[in-house]
């Protein structure tokens, strides 16, 4: 009886090692796919004239884990490898990587604790957006895309020196509930549920600009009414949050 009692224990034992080899093999394996999809946004952030090789910076939120998965500091992103990405805590510790994580890895931290539904950040330094920037103005809701994805108003945030603890409390508060926001004499900032949702914001918030510049030049642009921007920030609750 004491054999066959032992024996069920060491079974029972192996399975349970087996089980944690084969969670720890899956969650290595999401890991490693988030890796590659921060790589294909590097490299559609920079051929697509969002930023140039070495400025802003990319992140995604490791699901379940106090982690983050973001670019390294000053380097290429035309070159960034899978393995040059950095993984950092939420405690701004290092988990793993051999390269320094981005600079502005304070700022992408504050918005994932602040916001909870932000899987993805992206900083760039698009001309558009940092023509407002320079100049301290925010977008108010002119154009109708501008609701629906991105929540309104694209606000300017407070200035505060790069990589500061400052810069990420003003980008934080700017951004609020919505997806992008123009950091004084700096950048933009922009979110989603996903990368592939934070890069399209990015997208937008830089059209958006660039009309809005463009607009400034001939005329003054005219808002959209406050009845249209309510219905449509309905539906920005329903884009923000859905998976596609």
């Amino acid at each position: 009886m004491v054999r066959r009692s032992s024996l069920v224990v060491t079974k029972a034992g192996n399975v349970g090692v087996e089980r944690n080899i084969m969670s720890k093999k899956k969650a290595d394996a999401i890991v490693t796919e988030l890796k590659k999809k921060v790589v294909e946004t590097c490299r559609a952030v920079y051929t697509s004239g969002l930023t140039g090789k070495r400025a802003g910076n990319i992140s995604t939120r490791i699901p379940n884990r106090d982690q983050m998965i973001i670019t390294p500091s000053h380097y290429g992103h035309n070159k960034t490898e899978v393995g040059d990405l950095l993984v950092v805590n939420f405690d701004g510790s290092l988990a793993s990587g051999t390269r320094p994580p981005s600079s502005e890895n304070r700022m992408h931290l504050a918005v994932y604790k602040a916001r909870p539904d932000v899987g993805a950040v992206i900083h760039t330094h698009s001309a558009y957006a940092c023509v407002l920037a320079v100049n301290r103005m925010s977008i108010p809701p002119f154009i109708d895309e501008m609701v629906p994805f991105l929540g309104g108003e694209i606000a300017i945030a407070d200035y505060g020196m790069p990589g500061s603890d400052e810069l990420a409390a003003n980008a934080v508060k700017g951004l609020g509930d919505r997806s992008a926001v123009l950091l004084a004499n700096h950048g933009v900032l922009c979110t989603g549920k996903n990368l592939e949702k934070a890069l399209e914001a990015a997208e937008i918030a830089e059209h958006t600009a660039k009309v809005y510049v463009t607009a400034l030049t001939i005329g003054k642009p005219i808002l959209l009414p406050d009845d249209a921007v309510d219905l449509q920030k309905s539906a920005y609750g329903f884009l923000r949050d859905s998976a596609d």
